[in-house]
């Protein structure tokens, strides 16, 4: 009886909660998850981390989800290829709909299995039974080698830890045709962006004309790369929890918007994804042992969208 009544409110809190609530909730489940079954349970966090991108997917502003003029560049460097073939490296609606105008055989692989069902109410133009879903690691794929015209992956690279990045490379660079295309959104992290005071940087945000929403997830993201180390690929989640915290102290500042960010920020300051991106020259260092850069073009509708070069490559 005790164990029923319990599993009734466990199933109720997450609908009390708002984001910064379930992100708090989240972090401890998991966290609990790891110290009791005494392994690790990375792989659990890594879908938790995305089944619950499915459930926020529509609130989200780019950078998370492509932009209004990314999506016409991803749309218009499809446009430049020959596609009978498309894989698709994640469950993105927005490029499941760019690739659904094409008419190609679209195959979308994703190593969480709910996610390109959860992700289909995002869509507009995609007809499930025309799409081939494939439940599987990135560099793992059960393909022949130049198998597909063209592969597409908004910040894929980036989803993968540093130490695992060479293996997609090499894996896409296998699965591409001679004359196929990678079309993939990057992110680096410069030191333009880093040298900026962190301050101005929350102030020209906070008062910049986006909804809500924006703001929040903004101040979230740059509070976090502001203390990346692109050397040593890590981000210092606690230094940016400490420094968001400095500043609503030091500008006595009280706003529903900074206690979201603040709540969210520390659910994070542990989490398991710590890796972040390199600067632009060591990540087109990388890409360049395995393919050629044939066109790259960045938007300007959001803040930050240079650190967001959308590239096409191929092997030559």
């Amino acid at each position: 009886m005790k164990y029923s009544i319990l599993r009734y409110w466990i199933r109720r809190i997450p609908g009390l909660l708002d984001d910064a609530g379930l992100y708090e909730l989240d972090t401890a489940v998991h966290s609990a998850l790891m110290k009791r079954n005494g392994r690790d349970m990375r792989g659990t966090a890594h879908l938790a981390y995305w089944e619950r991108m499915a459930r926020l997917w529509g609130r989200y502003p780019p950078p998370i989800r492509p932009s209004v003029t990314e999506l016409r560049i991803y749309r218009d460097m499809l446009a430049a290829c020959s596609a009978q073939r498309i894989l698709i490296l994640g469950s993105t609606p927005e490029l499941r709909d760019c690739a659904a105008r094409t008419g190609a055989d679209v195959f979308v692989a994703d190593f969480a299995p709910s996610m390109p069902a959860a992700m289909l109410r995002f869509t507009e133009l995609v007809d499930p039974e025309k799409e081939r879903w494939i439940k599987d690691d990135w560099t793992r794929l059960p393909f022949p080698d130049h198998f597909f015209d063209v592969i597409l992956g908004d910040v894929a690279l980036h989803q993968v830890s540093p130490a695992r990045e060479e293996a997609l490379l090499q894996r896409m660079q296998s699965l591409l045709a001679p004359d196929g295309r990678l079309i993939t959104r990057l992110f680096f992290i410069d030191d333009y962006f880093q040298e900026q005071n962190f301050r101005d940087m929350t102030i020209s945000i906070l008062s910049s004309p986006v909804t809500e929403v924006e703001k929040s997830a903004l101040l979230r993201l740059q509070s976090v790369w502001y203390f990346a180390d692109t050397t040593k690929r890590h981000y210092d989640r606690p230094q940016s929890l400490a420094a968001f915290d400095a500043f609503i102290r030091d500008e006595n500042l009280r706003d529903p918007i900074l206690e979201d960010v603040r709540a969210s920020l520390a659910a994070d300051a542990h989490s398991y994804r710590n890796w972040s991106p390199s600067d632009e020259e060591t990540l087109t260092a990388l890409i360049g042992k395995y393919f050629h850069i044939s066109d790259k073009q960045t938007a300007d509708d959001y803040p930050h969208a240079r650190l967001f070069p959308i590239v096409s490559l191929s092997l030559e």
